[in-house]
């Protein structure tokens, strides 16, 4: 993740999920900080995960338990900023994107049928 936000904000203009006019002064704050917070937590869980010499620290079923908790409270968190960035700027799902996602989902339903 090299953390080029200016280079995400200019694919999702020209993949249609925002407007070329978009106020980018106003958008790459929020999103460098999101950007920032996932970074950070992912490598928090690293260091936590791994002791010395790359093997995973003992703990047991409680200490699972705890990492497991605490991921999620930090994916709550960055998925909180993000909606939050989505209802404060002008994105859309671009048409092209409905429909490819419906295709999707119509193949995975045959591939489903086809696996019984």
């Amino acid at each position: 993740m090299r953390g080029d936000v200016e280079g995400l904000v200019d694919d999702a203009i020209t993949l249609r999920f925002l407007p070329p006019d978009v106020d980018r002064e106003a958008l790459l704050p929020p999103l460098r900080r999101v950007f920032e917070q996932g970074r950070l937590a992912a490598a928090t869980q690293a260091s936590e995960s791994l002791g010395g010499g790359g093997r995973r620290r003992g703990g047991g079923r409680a200490a699972e338990y705890s990492a497991v908790a605490s991921k999620r409270r930090q994916f709550a968190a960055i998925s909180r900023d993000l909606n939050q960035i989505f209802f404060d700027f002008p994105f859309a799902v671009p048409e092209y994107f409905a429909l490819i996602t419906r295709a999707l989902i119509v193949l995975e339903g045959i591939a489903l049928t086809g696996d019984k």
